[in-house]
């Protein structure tokens, strides 16, 4: 790395803004705006790393391949996983918690966590680190209420894996592609199953194996991250983002965000921006 890179690089990282934080002796919270285009490259973390996007995506790259992490994709990071990232045009905002490696370990002795290094959707992991999220935006003075919603959190974030998404045969992997370019249609199961040429039982069986979630759930999750990643940009009107992601209409739409996630639209656009 040349000592422009270095600059570069330095200067993107100081305009990273911190909106909110704790930090104890065991771990800290931080809720942040990363710049349009951040780009961090392959680095390590000492620390035990829970992450979520609020709004933005992130491009994330390790030696066995790439992803794409949308909002409200929660997960765990294990230290000394190689990696890097590259945030998008339009920026990022992100809750992430760095938590020590011995307060991890107590948690393993004690065989209270499974680890793993997935990315999760999972509706009550989701709704703990946005309630966390929006608990340090609106308290000035932080209790011991953030302590146990991070213990919560954690016993969540247990053994949630599915089958290696590697393993999958070709028929799902291609299912799974056409639903994520679908979703907004609708598409149900069935005709999934239709395309790829097996009976629905079967496939519902399948997907949930390499997946952990049923067809609908997962069609959901493609919708609130969508939704999610509209509601920051006001330019569209609740209703025109509830419409664009495949919802009935406002009503609809207000009444299944406040189900999973405990807010209403126009709580977490104001939460936003």
């Amino acid at each position: 790395m040349t000592i422009k890179d270095n600059d570069d690089r330095l200067r993107v990282a100081n305009a990273v803004k911190k909106l909110n934080s704790y930090r104890s002796t065991e771990y800290s919270i931080e809720v942040s705006d990363y710049p349009p285009g951040y780009f961090q490259g392959w680095h390590r973390h000492e620390s035990f790393i829970v992450t979520m996007l609020l709004k933005g995506y992130v491009r994330e790259q390790t030696r066995s391949g790439e992803m794409l992490i949308r909002p409200l994709s929660s997960g765990l990071r294990i230290p000394g996983t190689l990696h890097k990232d590259v945030f998008s045009p339009a920026g990022v905002r992100a809750i992430r918690i760095a938590v020590a490696p011995s307060f991890v370990a107590r948690l393993e002795d004690e065989s209270l966590v499974d680890l793993s290094s997935a990315m999760i959707f999972d509706r009550e992991a989701v709704s703990a680190l946005l309630g966390l999220s929006m608990y340090l935006a609106q308290t000035e003075k932080v209790t011991s209420i953030v302590s146990e919603k991070l213990f919560e959190l954690f016993g969540l974030l247990g053994d949630r894996r599915s089958s290696a998404e590697s393993d999958a045969p070709r028929w799902l992997l291609r299912s799974k592609e056409y639903l994520e370019d679908t979703f907004a249609e609708g598409t149900q199961l069935a005709h999934l199953a239709d395309l790829s040429g097996v009976h629905p039982v079967y496939f519902a069986r399948q997907f949930r194996r390499f997946y952990g979630c049923s067809v609908g759930e997962y069609r959901r999750k493609l919708q609130f991250q969508e939704a999610v990643d509209l509601l920051g940009d006001r330019r569209l009107s609740i209703a025109e983002t509830a419409c664009s992601v495949g919802f009935s209409d406002q009503s609809h739409f207000s009444r299944i965000f406040v189900r999973e996630l405990g807010i209403t639209p126009g709580r977490y656009r104001r939460f936003l921006t």
